[in-house]
């Protein structure tokens, strides 16, 4: 679903009448939405069809950063902003596995 994603939410930004930051937004919003369903699924088909649709906005958003960046703000900012961004995104993955870890560790009481 990936890579159609990336096809398909590529062209339809595409179009004229087609604003690409709410596309953005969509996506942004969908994967939110897919990932609070999780613990609502209650057999693996359920699951498989969440992570489809999950990976079908991932797409979207992914795809549409640098078109987005663009529209903000111009494309001759466009490698400073993604590189900011990429480096952010990193110190999030770095920060937020060990953060969300600690939270599911179970607590003991002395």
């Amino acid at each position: 679903m990936n890579t159609i994603g990336r096809v398909g939410f590529g062209l339809i930004s595409d179009l004229p009448q087609i604003n690409s930051l709410y596309v953005n937004n969509f996506c942004l919003i969908g994967m939110g939405l897919t990932v609070a369903s999780v613990p609502f699924c209650e057999n693996f088909v359920s699951l498989v069809v969440v992570y489809v649709l999950f990976g079908l906005f991932l797409s979207g958003f992914i795809s549409l950063t640098s078109i987005t960046l663009v529209d903000l703000l111009g494309l001759e900012n466009l490698t400073n902003s993604f590189g900011l961004l990429i480096f952010f995104r990193g110190i999030a993955s770095i920060i937020g596995s060990p953060f969300a870890g600690n939270s599911l560790k179970p607590k003991t009481l002395v």
